[in-house]
C-alpha cells in the first residue's frame, strides 16, 4: 500500500509524530485504500498542507482514481481545488444544496450569495 501513494516502506515503523504532514496524508489514503472502496470521501484533504504538498496530494488522488477506478468525493471551502480537480460540483448553504452541475458552469454561474463570497478571494475570478 506504501508504493501505491509513493512512500517508502521504512515509513512503516516510524511513529506519527516522526512524519511530515504530507506523509500523514498519504498514510490515511493508504489506509482507506486497504479496503478496496469503490469511493473516497476526502473531506478538507489538503487544509493542513503547504501549497506545493496540497498540489503533490491532490495529483496523488487524481492519479489513483485514474488507475483505481475509484470515485472521490472531495469536500472543501477551497474553490480553486474545486476548479482544477472537480467535474461535478455542488455548493451547500446551511446544509442544502443552493448551484450543483458541471463544474465550469456552476463557478461561472454563481449569483447565490453564498457561493459568490467563496469565490471573491480567487484572483481569476476578479
Amino acid at each position: 500500500m506504501l508504493d501505491q501513494v509513493e512512500l517508502g516502506r521504512d515509513l512503516a515503523r516510524r511513529f506519527p509524530a516522526e512524519l511530515s504532514g504530507g506523509q500523514k496524508q498519504r498514510i490515511v489514503i493508504a489506509r482507506a485504500l486497504a479496503t478496496r472502496p469503490l469511493m473516497l470521501v476526502c473531506d478538507e484533504p489538503t487544509s493542513s498542507l503547504d501549497a506545493l504538498v496540497a498540489r503533490e496530494v491532490l495529483g496523488l488522488l487524481m492519479r489513483l482514481q485514474a488507475a483505481e477506478g475509484i470515485a472521490c468525493l472531495f469536500i472543501t471551502h477551497d474553490l480553486n481545488i474545486v476548479s482544477s480537480i472537480a467535474g461535478r460540483t455542488a455548493v451547500l448553504h446551511n446544509g442544502q444544496i443552493v448551484r450543483s452541475g458541471v463544474t465550469e458552469e456552476v463557478l461561472r454561474q454563481l449569483s447565490d450569495p453564498h457561493p459568490t463570497a467563496l469565490v471573491e478571494p480567487i484572483p481569476w475570478f476578479s
